[in-house]
């Protein structure tokens, strides 16, 4: 009996080496299992660290060659055109007044010429060559874009993309000195405010350089139509 009890009361070395095996296969399955567990985590897209891309830059447009500021000079032929028809009507007014107040010559044909062909190149100046060419102020059919074109170049203020290039340059340097019509031109005494006036009026014409219209191009769609004025018109 007591042998019995004092057996029974011992550990048994077999069983404790199957459950310290067991204990020992768990442990390593469960580090196994994290083990891979971490692996496939770090793997994983979500878990990976984002690298941002770099950025992409555009490619540069190479730049615009800036075109000189005139082209070209006027020739002897276009000068004497310009001379004869802004002093031609001045002369002719100073000689058919006196004329017409003493032999009453004028009737009201006369005026009735005057006034609509004074405000069809009125018209074609402002709102054909400015307001139209220049700046495309507006939309027009090609029967009243050639019709603006045609008066405008009554004024003989030039052809009309030599007019919008000279209007262009002014506006970029206005009042400034490459301006080509500003009337600072020859300062702020009395004299020199008085050749600025005529200068800014009819003076301006009679530069013989000629503002680039390749640097000053018009931004409105011309159709031709100030192409073929310019070669059909003397100046």
């Amino acid at each position: 009996m007591t042998a019995s009890t004092t057996a029974g009361s011992q550990p048994d070395p077999a069983g404790t080496d199957v459950r310290s095996t067991a204990a020992t296969d768990s442990a390593a399955a469960l580090d196994s299992t994290a083990a891979m567990d971490g692996a496939a985590a770090l793997d994983s897209p979500a878990a990976a660290p984002v690298i941002p891309p770099k950025a992409v830059r555009a490619p540069k447009k190479p730049r615009r060659e800036v075109q000189p500021l005139t082209y070209g000079r006027k020739g002897n032929i276009e000068v004497a055109f310009l001379w004869f028809f802004v002093l031609g009507p001045f002369v002719a007014l100073a000689v058919t007044v006196p004329l017409a107040w003493k032999y009453n010559l004028l009737s009201w044909v006369d005026v009735g010429l005057f006034i609509p062909f004074y405000l069809f190149t009125a018209i074609g100046v402002t709102v054909g060559f400015h307001r139209y060419l220049t700046h495309g102020a507006f939309k027009a059919k090609r029967w009243l874009r050639i019709t603006l074109t045609l008066a405008g170049t009554m004024a003989i203020e030039g052809a009309p993309i030599r007019w919008v290039a000279d209007h262009r340059r002014h506006h970029q340097f206005a009042e400034e000195e490459n301006d080509p019509h500003s009337p600072w031109r020859f300062g702020e005494s009395v004299s020199g405010l008085t050749k600025g006036m005529i200068w800014a009026h009819t003076g301006w014409l009679f530069t013989r350089e000629n503002t680039n219209s390749r640097r000053f191009p018009p931004t409105w769609s011309p159709t031709r139509t100030c192409a073929s004025s310019r070669r059909t018109s003397p100046w």
